[in-house]
């Protein structure tokens, strides 16, 4: 692996190669990847024409534990990883998703309702932060949306704690 460069040129680099990566799986993604386990293995091993390989040892026994691809960008050393998503509001996600410019490259992104969600169902403190940025930083977010899609995978995961981590985090948010 090359020397880890992590500015954003590489940055830029390593998001033009997932993409080429997606494009040539035809798989759709935003950093979430709408993909079947059976062809997870094939996915990962295409990869590696684009630069991006398993940053673990076993990269698909993690994926069936936690549904998360842990990549690197070889020529950068930047870390990638890849939520695999199947769900219908993670396809919904998916249909959704923005497209923004980073640099030379337009790379498609979540809503940010549908990142809040993704955010609030990820739960660790990070995402609990960065949920309340998001709140902080966009004016007319949609929180009551994502808020009931929140509460319905809290109570199909019987989770409640999520929906509690969630207020708390919009509330800092707004508290500025």
């Amino acid at each position: 692996m090359a020397e880890e460069n992590r500015g954003p040129a590489a940055m830029e680099e390593a998001v033009r190669d997932l993409l080429r990566w997606f494009r040539s799986a035809r798989v759709p993604g935003i950093f979430l990847v709408l993909l079947e386990e059976a062809r997870w293995g094939t996915f990962l091993e295409a990869g590696a024409g684009f630069g991006i390989g398993p940053r673990i040892g076993n990269p698909l026994e993690f994926a069936a534990r936690s549904r998360v691809l842990l990549l690197v960008h070889g020529p950068t050393g930047i870390p990638l990883d890849g939520s695999l998503g199947l769900l219908p509001f993670e396809r919904a996600a998916v249909k959704r998703r923005v497209r923004r410019r980073f640099g030379s490259v337009t790379v498609p992104l979540p809503r940010p309702e549908d990142l809040l969600v993704m955010k609030a169902v990820a739960g660790r403190p990070r995402d609990l932060a960065d949920i309340a940025s998001l709140v902080a930083s966009t004016p007319g977010l949609g929180v009551g949306e994502a808020r009931r899609a929140v509460t319905s995978f809290a109570g199909a995961m019987e989770e409640p704690g999520l929906l509690v981590d969630f207020d708390e985090a919009v509330r800092r948010g707004r508290a500025g």
